[in-house]
């Protein structure tokens, strides 16, 4: 263990050389005599220092998907699906070890398109168009399915009620939305995990003709948490 010897002059000592010489000396064997009892976890923990100890964030596709391109999805049913091509983040790259959570984070704009071969017609309590979006994951080798409290609808509603002065119209939505999500792997070994935007459009009311819809500028990335 390295320690430093500060000479201890009282009022009255004599000043001489070997007390100086002692605290010099102290000071210059400490690179050598410095030890675990100098440097210990409960002061520095190690692992905070260490690269991505704490948290890992990658540009690679793996990590982050971004794009300003058009992204389908499913048309004329309640069953979302994946999108368009796929909107996703994760595979061998984004593998959590016991403990480890991965905060995956989805920002998208969406639009309805106006399609003659999808429009609605005004007929008694069709409602509007709607657009479903949830976030779907797997891992390893196994199959997408929902990931909890990631659902979410946009639509607007107007029926029509039989003609003349309250005949309903039906807006084509559009907006932005963002969905976060935390996944915890709670299992005893490590996880490879694998996450996707799925979407449907639909028609809120009723059964009939549905309208195409388009997911776009779309930003997707995941973050390791360590601690």
């Amino acid at each position: 263990m390295a320690l430093i010897t500060i000479p201890e002059i009282k009022v009255g000592d004599e000043i001489t050389s070997t007390a100086i010489n002692s605290f010099i000396a102290s000071v210059n064997l400490l690179p050598t005599r410095i030890n675990q009892e100098n440097v210990r976890d409960q002061g520095i923990d190690r692992r905070n220092i260490a690269a991505n100890c704490a948290t890992l964030t990658a540009t690679n596709a793996n990590f982050l998907y971004k794009s300003d391109a058009n992204h389908t999805m499913v048309t004329g049913t309640s069953t979302v699906a994946l999108t368009t091509p796929a909107i996703k983040v994760g595979g061998a790259s984004l593998t959590l070890n016991q403990g480890e959570k991965a905060i995956i984070y989805c920002s998208f704009s969406y639009y309805v398109v106006y399609n003659a071969t999808h429009l609605l017609v005004r007929t008694s309590g069709a409602g509007g168009y709607q657009v479903n979006f949830e976030l779907q994951w797997k891992y390893s080798a196994g199959s997408y399915a929902l990931v909890t409290g990631t659902k979410r609808f946009s639509n607007i509603v107007l029926a029509d009620y039989g003609g003349g002065a309250r005949i309903g119209y039906h807006f084509l939505p559009k907006g932005s939305m963002t969905i976060v999500t935390v996944l915890h792997n709670t299992t005893g070994s490590a996880k490879s995990y694998e996450v996707a935007l799925a979407a449907c459009s639909n028609r809120s009311i009723g059964t009939g003709n549905s309208t195409e819809a388009i997911v776009k500028y779309v930003q997707m990335s995941a973050k390791i948490v360590r601690k």
